[in-house]
Parts: C-alpha cells; structure tokens; sequence
C-alpha cells in the first residue's frame, strides 16, 4: 500500500508540473493587474510625474514577490528527491532502508513522510489556482496513510 501511495504522489507531482506553464500565465495577468492597480494607488494624479526610477523600482517589488509566490518549482524538486529516498528505503532502489532493522527504517520513513508534508505545506501555501490547492491537499493525505503505515514499521 505504501508503494500506491508513493505512486499517487509521483502522480501528482507530475500533474503539478505539468499545469506550471499555464500557472505562470495566470500569475502574470494577476501581476500585470496588481501593478496597475499599486500603480494608480501610488500615484493617484497619474504617471506623467512618475520617473524612470520609481517605476523601475516599484515593478522590480512587484516582480521579486511575484517570483517568490509562485514558485513551486524547488518545492516538486524535493518532492521528487523525497520520493526517490523513499522508493530506496522501500527496497526498489537496490537496498532495503540501508540494512539498519525495522525500527530505524521506520523512523527514517518518518522523518522523510515530515519533510515531504512540509513541501505538500508549502505549495499548498504558494497555490496560484484550485488545482494546485485541491493537489497539495491530495499530497498531505497520501503522505499521511504512509506515515500511519510507517508506525507499524517502527
């Protein structure tokens, strides 16, 4: 069962990965809408007065948060690496949880099921769109039926 899980997730980080050029495009119409918007707020008598300066610098505020929210990429990265790890502790890359006896592979299996909640958090966190938020949410549940498989382990 823990492998399905492990699948699921797989599954799902590639579903992710695979909305992200649309995502972007998505996150620049709202950025293009913002920036007009904090741009008029600003400079409420209009943007004949603005400089050069002020305008380079408000867009490259705009911009940096822009790229800090929806960038997910680091994230489906990790998960893919935890998954990976994952796979070998289970015995499908060459090893089973690196010889250590079943205590220690469970409480391997726990801390890796932790830091891929934190990821699954993360870009639940950083959602630009229902899908993304519905997929985070898919993730912290198949990590959590394998982390209550894991405690057996232990």
């Amino acid at each position: 069962m823990m492998r399905e899980c492990a699948d699921g997730v797989g599954r799902i980080v590639e579903l992710v990965e695979s909305h992200l050029p649309q995502l972007l495009a998505d996150h620049r119409e709202k950025l293009a809408t913002k920036l007009r918007e904090s741009l008029e707020a600003a400079f409420p008598g209009g943007f004949a007065h603005i400089s050069g300066a002020e305008l380079t610098e408000r867009v490259a505020q705009e911009a940096g948060l822009f790229a800090l929210r929806i960038d997910v990429a680091e994230e489906l990265s990790r998960l893919r690496s935890h998954l990976e790890e994952l796979r070998h502790l289970l015995g499908e890359g060459g090893g089973k949880a690196g010889g250590k006896g079943k205590g220690s592979a469970g409480k391997r299996l726990d801390f890796l099921f932790q830091e891929m909640n934190r990821e699954a958090n993360t870009l639940g966190s950083k959602a630009g769109s229902l899908e993304v938020t519905r997929a985070a949410m898919d993730l912290k549940l198949l990590i959590e039926q394998m982390r209550e498989q894991a405690q057996n382990i232990e």
